[in-house]
């Protein structure tokens, strides 16, 4: 199994997830919401649930496909912000995504600009 996820593109989703939902639910999501082919071993996509206290991730290497789910044992995951334009996930790095899944802070402020338009 590989777990070296600095080969992948890691996105996290801003909308909650219902955590019911297994590997074929959230990829069809990834699929359908961000366009993104995860069994082609590209895309990490992480989805959290509603309240923040659970989350998953999905991904594929050229053996087969994988979901991690991670519950904290207090308190919650950070709740990750959008900017303006962004398409409802965002990217984060290998050293980003671990502190997430700590339930560390990733982000200190994400801000979009906004029109007057």
């Amino acid at each position: 199994m590989n777990t070296d996820w600095g080969r992948y593109r890691i996105n996290v989703v801003f909308s909650p997830m219902d955590m019911r939902r297994g590997y074929r639910s959230l990829s069809a999501v990834a699929s359908a919401c961000l366009g993104i082919d995860v069994s082609r071993g590209k895309d990490l996509v992480v989805f959290m649930s509603l309240h923040r206290t659970i989350c998953k991730a999905i991904w594929a290497d050229d053996r087969g496909t994988c979901l991690l789910t991670r519950s904290l044992h207090a308190g919650r995951f950070q709740k990750l912000l959008a900017r303006v334009g962004d398409a409802g996930s965002l990217r984060l790095s290998k050293a980003e995504l671990f502190s997430l899944l700590d339930g560390e802070d990733v982000q200190t402020q994400r801000i979009g600009i906004m029109s007057k338009y």
